[in-house]
């Protein structure tokens, strides 16, 4: 007897950065997915950054863009901008679990920012291939400076997403569906407004992570393009000293900026492989999906986030 399908909504995805808010929310019916609500809000810089000046904003531009989105509940799955977020690749420690931070620590103390200690960090340490580890630590304090920002965006936070894994969700569910998409290996790459995220994933789960910044912002000078194809070459190339069996095979874009062409070919060349061009909001029907900066010019930054974190 056929069943009929059911309609599950998703939190609301939430991508805010010291500049920019993009919120997203999904709905799957069965093995389609359809979106609900977004909305997009860009601000200006703030310094320090997420001063008292950005928290105002950011509850403010929570609020309207909930209040404008055609939303559905108040729960959300958010994630830390990547500005604030260590990363790492380690060799996985061996040995108990109940030491596993402090060992994933004593690995990573000397590449971590000046002033973070062991108490003032919280660390997420992610097993990989080939006995590796993607490991992420934040600040205690960026954490809790972030929740009450939603606390008083009268928004209720189901889960803290960290970005890799929503960007590797966002291509398994949206654009890597095919049985031969499963086992292969693929760099991600979402421009943002002032910082390129990569990331190297086998379908839903991250091998490598980094984030550049040089963002659509920064794309606008003759060299800057090849700043950027060269930083995330190194970054295909620390890929591979680290999986020796898991080489790229595909390039995929999950940006709508108007520099990915350029980038892409370039990048492709570069690395030998095809290019996909993967478009949030061409794939969802997002119409008039384009933020604004404050100059009034189109940023055009990847939806990407905001949909991959709806549907962690």
């Amino acid at each position: 007897m056929l069943g009929v399908l059911t309609k599950t909504t998703c939190p609301i995805g939430v991508a805010l950065s010291y500049d920019s808010l993009k919120m997203a929310q999904l709905a799957t019916y069965g093995e389609e997915i359809r979106i609900i609500g977004y909305k997009s809000i860009t601000g200006v810089a703030h310094d320090p950054p997420d001063g008292p000046p950005w928290q105002r904003w950011a509850i403010n531009a929570l609020r309207y863009a909930r209040a404008h989105g055609q939303f559905r509940g108040r729960d959300t799955v958010v994630a830390l901008p990547p500005s604030g977020l260590f990363i790492d690749h380690v060799e996985y420690p061996r040995g108990g679990q109940s030491k596993l931070e402090d060992a994933i620590f004593a690995k990573i103390k000397r590449r971590i920012p000046t002033g973070w200690t062991r108490d003032s960090v919280i660390i997420k340490c992610i097993p990989t291939e080939q006995d590796n580890a993607l490991v992420m630590a934040v600040q205690r304090a960026t954490i809790d400076r972030q929740l009450a920002v939603y606390e008083r965006a009268r928004l209720r936070v189901k889960s803290i997403a960290v970005w890799p894994m929503a960007m590797a969700k966002c291509y398994a569910r949206l654009f890597g569906q095919h049985v031969r998409d499963r086992d292969a290996v693929v760099m991600l790459v979402d421009i943002q407004s002032n910082c390129t995220n990569l990331v190297i994933c086998r379908d839903e789960s991250p091998l490598f992570a980094s984030s550049i910044p040089i963002g659509v912002r920064q794309l606008w000078g003759p060299g800057d393009t090849g700043r950027l194809v060269r930083e995330l070459d190194l970054s295909a190339k620390q890929h591979v000293s680290l999986y020796r069996d898991a080489g790229i095979e595909r390039l995929i874009f999950l940006s709508a900026s108007r520099v990915t062409p350029e980038i892409g070919q370039a990048l492709g060349a570069e690395l030998g492989v095809p290019v996909q061009l993967a478009n949030c909001e061409v794939t969802l029907g997002m119409e008039n999906a384009a933020a604004t900066d404050s100059n009034g010019d189109p940023m055009q930054a990847s939806w990407a986030l905001a949909c991959g974190l709806s549907l962690c």
